[in-house]
């Protein structure tokens, strides 16, 4: 148990005298730590987000197709029926203007 005590009290010795004399040091190290750290994290958050817009992006782009099929298949039927109209009309007669 001594021997325990006697370690600790050094370590924490040690410890003083380190940040007496490396004050400055440590403190820029210290802050480069967080900085990088900081960074790492700002990075992730970006990330994050960028995987959110792609996804929403996706989402939108679904609905646009959908919405973009049904469209088409209304204009095709608009076409179909743009096709049989003239069977269902009555020919112009050459005295159109004319009463009768």
């Amino acid at each position: 148990m001594p021997n325990e005590v006697a370690f600790f009290d050094k370590f924490k010795l040690d410890l003083k005298t380190l940040w007496n004399e490396h004050r400055v040091f440590l403190i820029i190290f210290g802050i480069l730590i967080i900085i990088v750290k900081f960074r790492d994290i700002f990075i992730d958050l970006i990330v994050s987000n960028g995987k959110k817009d792609i996804a929403n992006t996706f989402k939108k782009d679904d609905s646009i197709k959908s919405e973009e099929n049904t469209l088409n298949f209304e204009a095709n039927d608009l076409v179909k029926e743009s096709k049989t109209l003239p069977d269902n009309q009555k020919p112009v007669d050459l005295d159109w203007n004319k009463k009768k």
